[in-house]
Formats: structure tokens, C-alpha cells, sequence
């Protein structure tokens, strides 16, 4: 048995003696970084970006759920999901996955029209075929305003006051203080007078 181990660790020895010295270096190219965001094309791609948590009220039992019950227009039928939320029972409480998820997906929202607003802001190419002019990029600001307005609306008609974050976030923040509800509904008029005098009429 000890002759079968000293032979294969004099296999082992003699094999790494023969290993590559030099490793592998490949280029990554099927994820873009932030940089990408910093081109006309990215920006284009940001812009679109910030519609998509626009199709999650629509999606699945949430859309009844947190925008139909507990209103006078609608009534509980049979076997009906999430009845808690027209009957106001107990069970109804802050840890309820609906109203998480819509907490996520509106500031996710809300994080990629900051960031849009911020970079589009500052971006500077009279060549670019997409955000060359001013007006181009007011057209973009002005979509982007226009759907943070759309996503704090939603929040603040489920929640009240919640915290107004109008930055993009470029670094760790662990405090983010509860605005009022008036300050949100202040947010969302200026961002809408915005898109009203930037966005073109189609």
C-alpha cells in the first residue's frame, strides 16, 4: 500500500512539473459594465430600461389586490387570493409579499430614472445621432421624469409619505428618512410640470 502512494505522489510531482506556467487570459464581453451607460446607445437602453417596472402592477393577483381592494369598486366574489386586503383582517401586515414587491420594484424603478436623469444630464456629443441636441435629451429627461412621477405616485398612495430619493445612488447609504406626504406629492408635480414642458406631443 505504501509503494502506491510514494508512486502516485511521484506521478503528481513529475505531472505539475510539466503544468502550464502561464494562465489563460480572456477577454470578458457578454456583460456590460456601468461604462456602458455613459454612451448614447447605453443611455437609449436606460431610458427603455426605466419603463419595465411599469408592467408590474399589471401583472398577476397584485393588480387587484393592492389597487382594487378596499375600494368601493369592487366586491369579493368566490374563492378569491388575498382577501385580507378588502376585509382588512389580521392577517393584513407590513411583512405581506405584495407590498414588498411593490416597494422593489418601484424604487428599482425610480433608482434607473435617477440614473438616467443624472447621466443624460451631463452627457455631451453633438455627434450622437440619439441624444446629440438638447432636445433629445430633454425628450429622454423629460420620459424618465415622467415615470419617477408614475412610481412615487403608486408609493405614495399605498404608503403615504415614504422617502424621496431624487439621486442616483453612487454609494452605500443606510438612512433613508420618511418624507411627508405632501413633499412626495411636491416631487411628483415638479416632475410632471417637467415632462409636460419637455416631452414632445407624440
Amino acid at each position: 500500500m505504501k509503494k502506491y502512494y510514494i508512486v502516485v505522489i511521484a506521478f503528481l510531482m513529475v505531472f505539475s512539473s510539466f503544468s502550464c506556467k502561464k494562465f489563460v487570459e480572456e477577454e470578458l464581453v457578454s456583460t456590460l459594465t456601468f461604462d456602458y451607460y455613459k454612451t448614447d446607445a447605453g443611455l437609449e437602453d436606460l431610458v427603455e430600461a426605466a419603463y419595465a417596472p411599469v408592467r408590474w402592477k399589471f401583472n398577476n393577483e397584485q393588480s387587484y389586490t393592492l389597487f382594487n381592494f378596499g375600494t368601493d369598486e369592487f366586491m369579493l366574489g368566490d374563492q378569491f387570493n388575498n382577501a385580507h386586503y378588502n376585509t382588512y383582517s389580521s392577517v393584513l401586515n407590513p411583512s405581506e409579499a405584495a407590498l414588498n414587491a411593490l416597494w422593489i420594484n418601484n424604487y428599482d424603478g425610480i433608482n434607473r430614472c435617477n440614473i438616467g436623469i443624472d447621466l443624460i444630464s451631463v452627457f455631451n456629443d453633438p455627434a450622437s445621432p440619439l441624444l446629440g441636441t438638447a432636445k433629445q435629451r430633454s425628450q429622454r429627461v423629460g420620459e424618465l421624469r415622467f415615470l419617477r412621477a408614475y412610481y412615487y405616485f403608486m408609493m405614495v398612495q399605498q404608503f403615504g409619505g415614504v422617502p424621496l430619493v431624487l439621486q442616483s445612488s453612487n454609494e452605500v447609504r443606510t438612512d433613508f428618512p420618511r418624507a411627508s406626504t405632501s413633499d412626495v406629492y411636491k416631487a411628483i408635480i415638479a416632475d410632471l410640470i417637467f415632462a409636460k414642458d419637455n416631452l414632445a406631443p407624440t
